[in-house]
């Protein structure tokens, strides 16, 4: 974690051209850390140490201390004494006084605070902060820095527990990650107190991250030398670290700039920690916020007020990000900005959501495969022996092919056969994988489902705990410039299925990918009179088998063409069916091009024609989209279901579209792509889209799964999100903080 703060401060000396990279303590007001980050936390915050010193310093007192083991038996794995001795020889050589003793309330009044978290041995239900300084309800403690970092750092089976206080009266502590691993919770409350009328500007977190997770052992010799109690006490706190992490996350959604977690995983190291961080630090989504959180700290600019609770603000942050994205709507709509009493209603409404968190939000479970599915049972065959291997460990396996060439129904009747046959998966999830926005909401939707939260790290954490067989579907994975290993839960277990046009990914599964090519002659002919509808009689055999070998012999033709020029072949057939489309269905298919590809539901456009009933003056500013409208009603002017499932059923015919056969219906995404060249006014229809969604939304509490739904289609439509402006903006800030853990 050192030696990311440095590669930060680094980025302060060269953003602020500076002659040296700077010191911690100069730009942080307040500074907590538990066990090791206590340590830390001590040298940098209360002996106002360098980055380069702190490594130095750091690196010495692991080699005096942890060198020399105890035997079996021993109250603690090594000794605390020389902890002691090296924890006041760092005291000695960078505090002011040089006094080896000097105590840990900071007398100078430097603007740097710092406490570390400790256990109280009597009392674990609460850590205890050793504080540099006072506040208005507890005095800093009686102690000395070398007592307070070696409170903080008796961890069970390390070190021995100290005793702090006077004669006769002394408390037993012990490290503050038993009970408070990751001390984000402390320091905010801390910098409300401390800071009542400030605001942060920024926080950062260094961690090193959630480790593997921690089976627990049959009943052996080890549990002679570390009791099961312990064991599983361990195995809660690296769960609670990472849960402390996600809420705070959480919490600060939608506040650019302010909270920064750098967190290295320990499950996959590389085996050198300087290497594994050096890794770390290349990536490019490190980069960039390595970058934004040196511009926040030399900025200093107020994000957000230290008066935040702390059970409030994590769903109203993300909800007025929904409510900001309906005024936009409002906007467009009504041709005027919102006012004040959208915006009551709105966050009313969204408050009112936050009640309903029982409710299960479109999870998108894994569908059957079509009806009509044929062959393949090469594949098949191939899958079950590869999932069948191993049972327990991590399975991932990536179907690649062309689109079209069955990727999605194979996944799907495996999952479905698995299903008939056992009941070995017993969660299965399909993740739309065509974007980062899809990806994430189908994280979000199984947190919300499971009632463990409301984002993608609260599902990846709770899918790392799941004992039971778990497989999630990623599906239309062809965006290479998506990398998907993120979104894989970090754990050894657990099962994935990937589908993708593009080869590359097959590296996610070097030895267990296929490429989906074509079908075999036979099982071409039976698709095909199923699909026909036709008898298979002989006669119709022998047409379905010309038809086949035709098709062969075309595809044979075009086989070494390029994937452009598949898709310009592909895109002719599908321009032929499209011609054939009555002129109602055509304009329907075109305009639900511009929504997302999925889900896409009959009450939009329901939703919007009692819209246009109700506010007919307001209608007049979206002619366009109501003219569309129009061609869904009956004589009487309401909505017309029978004509809208006549128009779906129409285009189905041509297998432009796919109907769920329920509320909903999906366009392939390559028919979708396709479709959106046809258009001729392509800004003039995403305006009428745009209108016609805006005219769906309901503000009210029973319509809150409906608006769920439409979030991926705002976001499809809504192509520059920087139109999209926030409605709170936050007053100067002068106070930031960082958390060790």
């Amino acid at each position: 974690m050192l030696i990311i703060l440095e590669h930060l401060m680094y980025k302060l000396k060269v953003a602020e051209d500076l002659p040296a990279s700077p010191h911690p303590c100069d730009y942080f007001d307040l500074i907590g850390g538990t066990s090791t980050g206590g340590l830390i936390a001590l040298m940098l915050g209360r002996l106002r140490m360098s980055v380069e010193d702190a490594i130095k310093a750091y690196g010495e007192l692991s080699k005096d201390v942890f060198s020399d083991v105890k035997p079996p038996g021993s109250d603690g794995r090594f000794k605390a004494s020389k902890l002691e001795k090296a924890i006041k020889q760092i005291v000695r050589a960078k505090s002011a006084s040089q006094n080896p003793e000097e105590k840990l309330e900071d007398t100078q009044n430097n603007a740097c605070k710092t406490f570390v978290c400790a256990m109280n041995a009597a009392n674990m239900s609460l850590p205890v902060l050793l504080r540099t300084y006072n506040t208005p309800d507890h005095p800093a403690m009686d102690c000395t820095i070398w007592q307070a970092g070696w409170a903080t750092s008796a961890a069970p089976t390390f070190f021995k527990q100290i005793k702090i206080g006077r004669p006769g009266m002394e408390e037993a502590f012990l490290d503050g990650g038993m009970g408070h691993n990751n001390p984000a919770a402390a320091l905010l409350l801390e910098a409300k107190i401390l800071f009542p009328d400030k605001q942060i500007a920024c926080i950062i977190s260094l961690g090193t991250g959630q480790p593997h997770t921690i089976n627990i052992p049959k009943p052996s010799l080890l549990n002679q030398l570390i009791p099961l109690d312990v064991i599983k006490a361990i195995q809660r706190i690296a769960t609670d670290c990472e849960k402390e992490h996600q809420s705070l996350a959480h919490r600060f959604d939608g506040v650019a700039k302010l909270y920064f977690r750098f967190n290295l995983i320990q499950w996959e190291k590389l085996g050198d920690v300087v290497a594994n961080t050096r890794q770390y630090l290349q990536s490019q989504p490190v980069v960039n916020q390595l970058a934004d959180a040196a511009k926040s700290l030399s900025e200093k600019i107020g994000r957000v007020s230290t008066k935040v609770g702390r059970s409030h603000s994590p769903p109203t942050v993300t909800w007025y990000k929904f409510t900001i994205r309906v005024i936009d709507l409002c906007r467009k709509l009504c041709r005027r900005p919102p006012t004040t009493s959208d915006f009551v209603c709105s966050a009313a409404a969204a408050l009112d959501e936050i009640k309903q968190s029982q409710a299960v939000l479109f999870l998108v479970r894994c569908p059957p495969p079509s009806q009509i599915f044929q062959g393949r049972q090469d594949i098949l065959t191939r899958m079950e022996e590869y999932f069948s291997r191993d049972i327990g460990e991590r399975h991932i396996y990536v179907l690649h092919g062309l689109g079209g060439s069955g990727k999605t129904q194979i996944a799907l009747k495996f999952l479905a056969m698995t299903n008939k046959h056992s009941t070995r998966f017993t969660k299965q999830f399909f993740i739309n994988a065509s974007s980062l926005q899809t990806l994430t909401t189908a994280f979000k939707n199984i947190a919300i489902a499971h009632n463990i939260g409301n984002s993608l790290q609260d599902a990846l954490l709770w899918l790392t705990t799941q004992i039971e067989e778990w497989i999630l579907l990623f599906d239309s994975a062809d965006d290479t410039n998506i990398n998907l290993f993120p979104f894989f839960p970090r754990c050894t277990h657990g099962n994935i299925i990937i589908t993708s046009r593009s080869p590359q990914l097959a590296t996610n599964g070097p030895m267990s990918h296929w490429k989906v090519g074509d079908m075999d002659e036979a099982n071409a002919i039976d698709l095909l009179l199923l699909r026909a509808t036709k008898e298979h009689t002989t006669e119709t055999a022998e047409k379905a088998a010309e038809i086949v070998k035709n098709c062969a012999r075309l595809l044979q033709e075009h086989s070494g063409q390029s994937h452009d020029d598949y898709q310009l072949t592909v895109y002719t057939t599908w321009q032929i069916s499209f011609e054939k489309l009555s002129l109602v269905a055509a304009e329907f298919l075109q305009m639900c091009s511009l929504l997302h590809y999925e889900n896409i539901s009959e009450e939009i456009f329901k939703e919007a024609v009692a819209w246009t009933a109700k506010d007919e003056k307001d209608a007049q500013t979206v002619q366009e989209a109501m003219a569309f409208l129009q061609k869904f009603l009956s004589a009487s002017g309401t909505w017309d279901p029978l004509s809208f499932m006549q128009i779906l059923a129409e285009i189905e015919g041509y297998s432009l579209l796919d109907n769920h056969g329920g509320d909903t219906f999906s366009i392939h995404p390559l028919v979708h792509l396709w479709c959106q060249t046809t258009l001729k006014d392509e800004p003039k229809a995403r305006e009428s889209m745009t209108d016609i969604l805006g005219m769906s939304v309901r503000l009210t509490s029973d319509r809150h799964q409906f608006r769920i739904g439409l979030m991926p289609h705002v976001d499809t439509l809504i192509q520059n999100p920087a139109t999209v402006k926030p409605v709170f903006c936050y007053s100067a800030l002068e106070t930031t903080s960082i958390i060790f853990t």
